[in-house]
């Protein structure tokens, strides 16, 4: 899997990230980050075609994904595989310039973000904020590094 990319999806009955659930002291390698560095991560609704087919796909909602520790900036919204319709009917809603710490993350959709990891080191965390998927493991931590 690419450095920086979060596949946002389920599986076998979790809500996982990257196919990880939630783990109160776990931090991957791929969520490390050094302090002073600016970094964009690609958030992805769908698991890239490593899942469990038509039941994937079946399982494919809307992720609004909050970073906690840093506000970041909207780089990229990519719509090519989201469903035209669904787009057409939500796209209005959608701000993505400013500051921000939540996004909306729709099937098929992937977002870029870049973050800067300034001021603190210690670990954080990102997760969906939709209650279910989140008490269901799709959290992690991330850590900042000295």
């Amino acid at each position: 899997m690419p450095p920086n990319q979060f596949h946002f999806y389920n599986e076998r009955m979790n809500w996982v990230i990257n196919g990880e659930t939630f783990e109160m002291d776990e931090v991957a390698d791929w969520e490390k980050v050094k302090l002073n560095t600016t970094e964009v991560w690609q958030f992805i609704n769908g698991d890239n075609g490593r899942g469990m087919g038509m039941m994937q796909d079946m399982m494919q909602l809307p992720h609004p994904a909050h970073i906690h520790g840093l506000q970041f900036q909207i780089f990229e919204r990519d719509i090519s595989e989201m469903d035209a319709d669904v787009w057409n009917s939500v796209k209005d809603g959608f701000i993505d310039q400013g500051w921000q710490d939540t996004f909306l993350l729709m099937p098929g959709m992937k977002v870029k973000v870049v973050m800067s990891f300034r001021d603190f080191t210690g670990k954080y965390i990102y997760h969906c904020h939709n209650l279910e998927h989140e008490d269901m493991g799709m959290m992690r931590n991330y850590e900042v590094l000295p």
